[in-house]
């Protein structure tokens, strides 16, 4: 196998933007401080933009994204309340205009996928780890995060699993977007891998213990979408396809559950918050208050991110 030298840009700066996105928390022990991880982020985004013509063609989606970012640097309330040009909208411009270049050329996207498998696969097997070594993570891994240490143990305490990451939502999050790669490789993938199941195993099952439910939702939603609009061409056998696959899921998990109880803590959250009288927990009224905010301001809203602050005050 032989690998041409642009191929071997495009995969370092994949793995650098990767890694980056990846370890949320940790960036001062990887990188010595975020300066250098966003130095580092900066170098994968350009190496990306070196494997290929550095040409933006105007269509309407591209004028969305420049609207978008004019949006972001207008009235930015994270500038506002920082006094100074912060990183996290640093961070969402460089994004959305490497995208401009890069979103008319799909040379960059099976060594994206790669990466994602691979970063989930990581993060799905520390969830595990620690979800059956306590005293590591308690003792060791939660300490890393000084800043949500008390609300990581907390997490821990009720079963929600925060692998290595800061908090259980956003170890959610990282398994629920490879989780998603990983499951479309195998619906689009004619020859499937026994590693590409496995690892399917894996982050799902790391994605149910950590007890996040929008994220596992999500996914469900994603691939009925996915398998439905990919197997146009077997409209009645689809359906029973889809159906079969929603049984062997659901009769696996409960027999996996016999095992392994934590592999229904998004439905044991679910029923939790409805005999509490509210599935949303209290997420309904923050719902309400923010679209009585929008009717306050419907045209020019309060400015990006300024929900955040808003809410701090009320």
């Amino acid at each position: 196998m032989s690998v041409t030298v642009k191929e071997f840009k495009a995969a370092i700066g994949i793995i650098l933007i990767s890694l980056f996105c990846f370890t949320n928390g940790l960036h001062d022990y990887l990188y010595g401080g975020e300066t250098f991880a966003i130095v580092t982020l900066f170098l994968g985004i350009l190496l990306l933009l070196w494997v290929q013509p550095f040409a933006i063609r105007i269509t309407y989606h591209i004028l969305w994204v420049f609207l978008l970012i004019l949006i972001m640097l207008v009235n930015n309330q994270d500038n506002a309340h920082y006094g100074s040009f912060v990183f996290n909208t640093v961070f969402y411009v460089a994004l959305w205009l490497m995208y401009c270049v890069m979103c008319f050329n799909d040379a960059w996207h099976r060594i994206f996928l790669k990466m994602l498998v691979l970063f989930g696969m990581f993060h799905a097997a520390c969830t595990w780890l620690f979800y059956f070594l306590p005293s590591l993570y308690t003792g060791k891994i939660a300490p890393l995060f000084p800043e949500t240490m008390k609300s990581l143990l907390e997490q821990y305490e009720n079963g929600w699993m925060p692998g290595l990451t800061p908090s259980y939502s956003t170890n959610g999050i990282y398994l629920g977007v490879t989780a998603c790669a990983v499951v479309s490789i195998l619906i689009v993938t004619t020859q499937r891998k026994k590693v590409d199941v496995l690892a399917a195993i894996l982050i799902i099952s790391a994605l149910l213990i950590t007890g996040k439910r929008a994220q596992t939702l999500a996914l469900a939603a994603g691939f009925l979408v996915l398998y439905y609009v990919y197997n146009n061409n077997e409209k009645q056998k689809r359906i029973y396809r889809i159906i079969l696959i929603g049984i062997l899921v659901v009769v696996g998990l409960f027999v996996a559950a016999k095992f392994v109880p934590s592999l229904m803590n998004v439905i044991t959250r679910f029923e939790r918050e409805t005999a509490a009288g509210d599935v949303t927990v209290g997420r309904m009224a923050r719902f309400l208050e923010a679209w009585n905010l929008f009717k306050e301001n419907p045209m020019w809203g309060i400015g990006w991110n300024g929900s955040l602050y808003y809410f701090e005050q009320v």
